[in-house]
């Protein structure tokens, strides 16, 4: 029954087979506010190309309705490394605790499937600004390849 062995960080797990690996990975930036801003990198696999817009307008509808004074900032389609990609940036709550996120949608083909990857940049919208370019380089450098993908 187990057939494929993941190796995270520091871990290695046995793995079933048809189990399917959604792994969310958290990198928070260096900071001296309260609040931490972070990146999260999530993958999910399909087993068809989905339509990319009509994802993004559901997780942001989602995000829309269970937020405050939400606000589309903006939303760019195009490429990243000859991937798909959309970019949605967007803010909501008031006052000092208003969030600003940037999320970062990439398709890419992997062995006979799709795989879609969601890359969240969150701070607070008064100090986006400030770590906005150091979550734009670590973008930037992100490669996509089918290192550790066992399903």
């Amino acid at each position: 029954m187990i057939k494929h062995k993941f190796q995270g960080a520091g871990f290695s797990i046995d793995i079933p087979n048809k189990c399917q690996n959604i792994t969310c990975y958290t990198f928070l930036l260096p900071t001296d506010k309260q609040f931490t801003p972070y990146i999260t990198i999530q993958s999910e696999k399909f087993d068809h190309t989905p339509n990319l817009e009509s994802i993004v307008d559901e997780q942001e509808k989602k995000i829309q309705d269970n937020s405050s004074d939400y606000q589309l900032v903006n939303r760019i389609k195009g490429k990243h490394a000859g991937n798909n990609a959309t970019i949605v940036t967007s803010e909501w709550g008031s006052g000092a605790s208003r969030i600003c996120q940037r999320k970062v949608y990439l398709l890419k083909n992997i062995r006979n499937t799709t795989r879609m990857y969601t890359i969240n940049c969150t701070d607070l919208a008064s100090n986006f600004a400030i770590s906005q370019p150091m979550m734009n380089e670590m973008i930037r450098t992100i490669k996509l390849d089918d290192n550790q993908i066992f399903n």
